[in-house]
C-alpha cells in the first residue's frame, strides 16, 4: 500500500496550504508522488505531480520543481501505457512540454538530468512500439541513473526496464532488472 503517498478520491489543491506555505506544500506534494511512484502507484504520481503543476511558478527552479517535471512526465508515460486510445492521445500530447523541459535541462546539466531525460525518452520509445531504441535507451538510464549518483532514479530505470522486458515476454530479464531495483 502506498499510505500516506497515496491520493486520496476527489483529492484537490489544498488553497489554505497554498496559501499559507505554496512552496513547502508543493515540496510535499512532489515528494508524495516520488514515494507513490517508488511504490508503483502510477494513478497516484500522476494526480499529485498535476496537482502541484499550478504552483511550480512560486517554486522557481529548485530541486522539488524539476522533481516535479519528472514525476509528472513519467507517470504521464507509465499510465499511459494502460489508457484507453483517446486518454493515451491526451496524455501524450500533455508529455510534450514537460518532456521537452528535460531535454532542454539534460542539455544544459546532464548530471543533474541525463537520467530523467534517458528514462523519459527509453519510455516513449516503448510507448511508440521502437522496441529496440527503448532497450537501448533504458540501459542507458540505469547506466546514467548509477554513474551520477541517483540512486531513485536508478531504481526507477531499473523497474521500468524490468516492466519493459516482462512485456515483451523476457522473465528472466525482467527478474534481473528488478533485482538491480533494489
Amino acid at each position: 500500500s502506498a499510505g500516506w503517498a497515496a491520493a486520496r478520491p476527489g483529492e484537490v489543491l489544498d488553497t489554505a496550504a497554498t496559501r499559507s506555505d505554496a512552496i513547502g506544500y508543493g515540496h510535499h506534494l512532489v515528494l508524495r508522488a516520488l514515494a507513490a511512484a517508488l511504490l508503483g502507484d502510477w494513478p497516484s504520481a500522476l494526480h499529485l505531480a498535476r496537482l502541484v503543476t499550478p504552483l511550480l511558478g512560486l517554486m522557481s527552479i529548485s530541486f522539488a520543481m524539476s522533481l516535479q517535471r519528472f514525476m509528472h512526465a513519467l507517470a504521464l508515460c507509465r499510465s499511459a501505457r494502460d489508457a484507453a486510445p483517446e486518454e493515451r492521445a491526451a496524455m501524450l500530447i500533455e508529455l510534450e512540454p514537460v518532456a521537452a523541459w528535460i531535454a532542454r535541462h539534460a542539455a544544459d546539466a546532464p548530471m543533474n538530468f541525463g537520467p530523467w531525460h534517458a528514462l523519459i525518452e527509453a519510455m516513449r520509445a516503448w510507448l511508440a512500439g521502437t522496441h529496440a531504441e527503448a532497450a537501448a535507451l533504458f540501459e542507458t538510464a540505469i547506466a546514467v541513473g548509477a554513474e551520477h549518483g541517483q540512486p531513485f532514479s536508478h531504481a526507477l530505470a531499473c523497474e521500468m526496464a524490468a516492466e519493459y522486458h516482462a512485456a515483451q515476454g523476457a522473465a528472466h530479464a525482467a527478474r534481473a532488472y528488478r533485482t538491480l531495483a533494489i
